[in-house]
């Protein structure tokens, strides 16, 4: 990102495993099985570690160092046979736009995707 005669260079990393909590309910009137998320959107704390390099007028800086919180993506509730013993899928992809990640300027654009696999036990 540059500014006048300043331009920082940032590389990051996301690391960020947190557990959740799920819920598995059969609908009464068809029988269906739900999986759905039974925790609120989880944080994890330096869950974006990295370095920024500030150069200012052709001078590089210190580098310095970059740690930022991460924010869990929901689930959405996944609706399948009860039968089923491994339940699995994804979201399809989905533009993202605008200033959504670290350091990411507001005409930014960006891709996500979501993917999981249950397995029943036993």
């Amino acid at each position: 990102m540059t500014q006048g005669d300043q331009t920082r260079s940032i590389t990051w990393t996301v690391n960020a495993a947190a557990a959740g909590q799920f819920q598995f309910v059969v609908r009464a009137p068809d029988h269906k099985l739900v999986v759905g998320q039974a925790n609120a959107q989880l944080r994890v704390p330096n869950g974006i570690t990295g370095t920024q390099q500030l150069t200012i007028g052709g001078v590089a800086q210190t580098p310095g160092p970059v740690g930022l919180e991460a924010f869990e993506t929901q689930l959405p509730p996944v609706v399948t046979r009860r039968t089923n013993r491994i339940v699995s899928g994804s979201t399809p992809p989905t533009p993202v736009n605008g200033s959504v990640a670290p350091f990411r300027p507001a005409g930014a654009t960006a891709t996500k995707r979501c993917t999981w696999k249950f397995t029943k036990a036993g």
